[in-house]
């Protein structure tokens, strides 16, 4: 007799399973900023970041928690979850440090003119006073709800895995 063979998204590694959604939360969190920018608005990205950590979470734990026990699926959600929005966390952050680096560096290249109106000056101060602080601000918010999403994404693939094909749901 041989042995049962174990689904291939039990068999990875927790990273392994987590990379894709590591590498989606910065270009979501892009394409948000993106929008902000066009529309003038920055509420697009302020409300869509820790959303999508969220959404993130639910999609990695499902992804990957098939199969297994409502407690063991809930356990490996929040892992997930946390291990997939700490990661896109960090991604992002490299991102925008390489951004202000860039940004600084064609200030030192380019200096600004010596004009009275505030324009350079202002738009660093801006950069490093408000958006560097918020953006660490809702990346923590993200990783938290990116392990909330993942508990809640164990929890939801548990409940779908442990109903008979075809059957409603009960309640």
């Amino acid at each position: 007799m041989s042995t049962p063979v174990e689904p291939s998204c039990q068999r990875r590694t927790p990273v392994r399973s987590a990379l894709p959604w590591i590498v989606l939360l910065p270009l979501a969190q892009a394409g948000l900023g993106y929008l902000s920018v066009r529309s003038s608005s920055p509420w697009f990205w302020m409300i869509g970041t820790p959303l999508c950590s969220l959404l993130i979470g639910v999609l990695a734990a499902s992804r990957a928690s098939g199969g297994l026990a409502p407690g063991q699926a809930r356990t490996r959600g929040v892992r997930l979850g946390l291990i997939a929005g700490i990661g896109g966390a960090v991604l992002a952050g490299l991102l925008v440090a390489l951004l202000l680096i860039w940004v600084l560096h064609a200030a030192q290249v380019n200096p600004p003119s010596a004009s009275r109106l505030p324009g350079p000056g202002l738009a660093l101060f801006v950069l490093f006073f408000w958006f560097v602080p918020f953006f660490l601000l809702l990346n923590l918010l993200g990783i938290a709800l990116a392990a909330l999403g993942g508990l809640l994404g164990g929890a939801l693939r548990a409940h779908a895995a442990s109903r008979p094909l075809g059957q409603p749901p009960s309640g």
